[in-house]
């Protein structure tokens, strides 16, 4: 496998490299996380001149993997920082339709459901509630086949039906025993419609759909609300035997009320565990180790505390890597290429530290502390490339 790295800031393009014999060992290591630097690397500490570690090549153009290096500075973390909102906010016209949409929700009465009906001035038409029956045992079930009895109307149709609708029928049929029949109808028991929560939440369980309309942000309140170990980007919606992916995060962080959905009867919603949501951290570090991200991104800083903090025996401050999603692309010819990004921190002095606190990672991000010198930093890269295909292939197999 051949590949280039895109220097930032109009440096030249890193010299080819073969990187596929060393896939294997980053797999098995990726794996473990618990392996030390020396065994990731086999030979990186080679001398190589340094001369010889960026120049253009031609035949690089047909490269597997592509990298952007981009050192961390002030000016990334400013430029990270500023970086505009990706979730617009819902125009004038969607917001109009979203408000028309949940004042326009009539609940249906479907299969099971129970009605509580109520004709005034005429008590031996009620069944009463009393203190040992509760308004759902003591009202009118919709049957199997979408209908119900009551006195002096006979068999009534509800299935599909309102209230409204069903109170129409009842005043229309009452009127032949009684003179302008008082009806209230409501429903005090809901069967019918039900949304399936499961998953990493406090209690899993069936939330019934009411009278009002239910939305995925609801929902999970029903429920207890997320587990601790709750994906919250990757929640799983399915309707009509549909998935669809759905980020929390962006609802309540962001204000995308787009996603936050108005639930359906089957609807099914599946919070899975973050345990894929991890951050790789190697190298020259005290405990290397896969780092899970929760609820709150983790920066660069955490990451490296969460390993034990760097070997300063064995570190070299000035190669402190981030190795970031690889993007793949397929091209015209079905030949797969991929995008990588490599950041690079210089912790020489306190304000690298500084910066480290303000570089949040991103699942799946690959943190690596060598004890190279610069010089042998193109040996090193070149062997980490494929750790970074490696995980975004396992992570589709999930």
């Amino acid at each position: 496998m051949r590949g280039r790295v895109v220097v930032r800031g109009g440096r030249s393009w890193l010299r080819k490299y073969r990187a596929a014999s060393s896939l294997n060992r980053l797999c098995a290591l990726l794996i473990a996380g618990l392996l030390p630097a020396c065994s990731v690397i086999p030979g990186s500490h080679l001398s190589m001149p340094a001369m010889t570690w960026f120049q253009k090549d031609a035949a690089s153009e047909t490269a597997d993997i592509d990298v952007n290096f981009v050192a961390i500075t002030p000016g990334l973390i400013s430029e990270m920082g500023a970086q505009p909102r990706l979730i617009e906010p819902l125009s004038a016209m969607q917001q109009l339709q979203r408000e028309s949409e949940l004042q326009a929700y009539q609940y249906r009465i479907g299969r099971g459901d129970t009605l509580n009906i109520t004709v005034y001035e005429h008590p031996e038409l009620t069944i009463p509630a009393g203190s040992f029956r509760s308004a759902e045992e003591g009202g009118n079930q919709v049957g199997p086949d979408g209908t119900f009895y009551f006195p002096y109307a006979g068999m009534v149709e509800a299935l599909g039906k309102t209230t409204q609708e069903v109170r129409n029928v009842l005043v229309t049929r009452l009127s032949r025993v009684i003179e302008q029949p008082q009806v209230d109808v409501k429903v005090v028991g809901f069967q019918s419609q039900k949304v399936y929560v499961s998953g990493e939440v406090v209690r899993p369980a069936v939330v019934p759909i009411k009278t009002t309309p239910l939305t995925l942000i609801e929902a999970i309140s029903e429920v207890g609300g997320l587990g601790v170990l709750a994906d919250w980007r990757h929640i799983q919606l399915t309707r009509d035997g549909i998935g669809k992916q759905i980020d929390l995060r962006a609802i309540l962080e962001d204000g995308d009320w787009r996603n936050n959905v108005m639930l359906r009867g089957g609807d099914i919603l599946h919070i899975p565990r973050n345990d894929s949501q991890k951050i790789y951290v190697m190298g020259e570090v005290r405990q290397p180790s896969a780092v899970l991200i929760g609820r709150d991104s983790v920066t660069l800083t955490q990451a490296i505390a969460e390993a034990g903090g760097i070997d300063e025996a064995q570190a070299n401050a000035r190669g402190i890597f981030v190795l970031r999603n690889a993007e793949k692309r397929v091209l015209e010819n079905g030949k797969a290429r991929y995008m990588a990004t490599v950041y690079q921190l210089d912790a020489s002095s306190a304000s690298g530290f500084l910066l480290a606190n303000e570089f949040h990672l991103r699942p799946r991000d690959v943190v690596y502390i060598t004890a190279a010198p610069v010089a042998r930093w193109n040996r090193l890269i070149t062997q980490l490339l494929p750790s970074l295909i490696f995980t975004d292939q396992a992570q589709g197999l999930e």
